[in-house]
């Protein structure tokens, strides 16, 4: 198997919000507000969230409730002390992952953790998938480029077709959710990442390897002829 890239799940695999049950970034500004918009918030999330044909609406939604806060709160709220909440063993793998591949994320979280991602890892990351929340001046601005969570697999397989000459069986993906299944269906190595929730444990099912630390994904790219120690 000839995998060229290597893509992300962010929320809940590459980094961890742990006041969420999804771990999510969405949760985590949630978290953050205050009053009937903190409400309105999480009742979006209880209402919307297996309506997977509802999902662009929800996440733009999400956004009107935003308009005018901060940028600043919302960096406070994603970035305890300014650092970004990685799972274990995140750092120590991607320095040491080599530039031979293509690495992306794709993700229904927000930009500004994959910004911080790529400014963590520079030259590393090639692309990122993710709902865009627009910003005018120092403030949100109540807009967003959303994506469909649930259709990750025809996101990035579109934007290979555009950007590549590979296809989704020559990726390996690491999620760890129920909206990363489509695209561990369809990718030539799927990888779980273990964060010990219900949607993890079904996304196993689909998996080829199960990791709980990325510490463990050397050996697994070893195999697959994808990292040489």
């Amino acid at each position: 198997m000839n995998i060229k890239a290597v893509v992300f799940d962010i929320d809940g695999t590459l980094v961890n919000y742990e006041s969420s049950k999804f771990k999510s970034s969405w949760d985590a500004i949630g978290h953050s507000l205050e009053g009937d918009i903190k409400k309105t918030w999480f009742e979006h999330l209880e209402n919307y969230y297996y309506q997977k044909d509802k999902i662009i609406e929800w996440t733009e939604k999400d956004a009107m409730l935003l308009k005018g806060l901060p940028f600043s709160h919302v960096e406070k709220a994603l970035f305890n002390n300014g650092k970004v909440p990685y799972n274990n063993g995140v750092r120590e793998f991607l320095n040491k992952l080599d530039n031979n591949y293509v690495l992306g994320m794709v993700s229904g979280g927000v930009n500004f953790v994959s910004d911080r991602i790529m400014n963590d890892f520079p030259e590393k990351f090639d692309f990122s998938i993710i709902n865009v929340l627009n910003r005018k001046n120092s403030c949100l601005d109540g807009t967003v480029q959303a994506i469909d969570m649930w259709k990750k697999d025809e996101l990035l397989d579109g934007l290979l077709k555009k950007e590549y000459s590979f296809t989704l069986e020559n990726v390996c993906y690491i999620g760890d959710s129920g909206n990363d299944i489509p695209l561990m269906k369809r990718v030539g190595l799927p990888i779980a990442f273990d964060s010990f929730g219900k949607d993890s444990e079904e996304i196993k099912l689909y998996a080829s390897y199960v990791i709980d630390d990325f510490r463990q994904l050397p050996r697994i790219l070893k195999e697959f002829e994808l990292y040489d120690l």
